[in-house]
């Protein structure tokens, strides 16, 4: 039996496509059944609560549907507001522990992502954060900033490295299985965490193609090839230098151990 879960628009003003992403989500993994549930207005959203600029997450929390209204087993509300648990500071996400979460998508959060992650890869991520605490029953984030999913972040600049790890620790992995959450659904999880990775190749030309550092570069070794292979292999040396950048791309955002 999979375990359902309803995405919400919260808000209704989202950059992505949650049925696109529900069908990605999919096609990943076998232990969740994504679809997308009935959207909440922002005018139902009132006003932040916090400062004027964040929004409670019990706030939230609170008005996103309980998931048996959905035929779900968990709802992922996920919005472009600004949340914060109590006046704290921005938060990326956050459970009730009882099937509802709430994923923050607004572009002061997004950009900590790095510069070759989607936003879709973004919200991923994060949901699977989420939906594990709540199958858990219980959080087994900690401040320990070694690149697993439960890094609670307290640094927002550890949220690329976390992504591009895609890792859950052997601690955090015990404590979900301690709390009856099955090793196929980690599995599945991190299959998704595989994905959230991923470099889409547009996203990876468009940075290179603004990077004044990476356009020297790759103007040097586009003539260079050129030079020694002739024009008639010059697409050859075009392939070679695209498998070569993409390369470089990943090792640069790879983190130093």
């Amino acid at each position: 039996m999979k375990i359902k879960v309803a995405l919400i628009n919260l808000g209704e003003r989202l950059d992505i496509d949650l049925r696109r992403l529900s069908e990605k989500l999919n096609s990943l993994q076998e232990s969740f059944q994504f679809g997308v549930g009935r959207r909440i207005s922002a005018a139902s959203m009132g006003n932040p609560d916090i400062k004027d600029k964040w929004y409670r997450t019990s706030t939230l929390l609170q008005q996103l549907p309980d998931p048996g209204r959905e035929s779900a087993d968990y709802v992922v509300g996920l919005t472009h507001v600004k949340i914060s648990r109590a006046g704290d500071g921005l938060y990326f996400s956050h459970s009730d522990l009882q099937g509802r979460s709430v994923v923050s998508l607004n572009p002061s959060l997004t950009k900590f992502a790095g510069p070759l992650t989607d936003v879709e890869q973004y919200a991923a991520y994060l949901t699977m954060c989420e939906l594990l605490i709540n199958a858990a029953g219980a959080d087994p984030s900690h401040t320990l900033p070694d690149r697993c999913l439960f890094d609670d972040c307290a640094n927002r600049e550890d949220v690329a490295p976390g992504i591009e790890a895609g890792q859950i620790c052997s601690v955090c992995t015990a404590a979900l299985e301690k709390h009856g959450v099955s090793k196929q659904t980690i599995d599945d999880a991190r299959a998704v965490l595989v994905w959230c990775r991923t470099r889409p190749l547009l996203k990876a030309l468009k940075f290179a193609a603004t990077n004044p550092i990476s356009l020297l570069a790759d103007g040097a070794l586009i003539g260079w090839l050129a030079s020694f292979v002739g024009s008639k292999y010059l697409p050859a040396a075009l392939g070679i230098w695209l498998l070569v950048h993409l390369a470089s791309l990943d090792n640069a955002k790879r983190p130093r151990s």
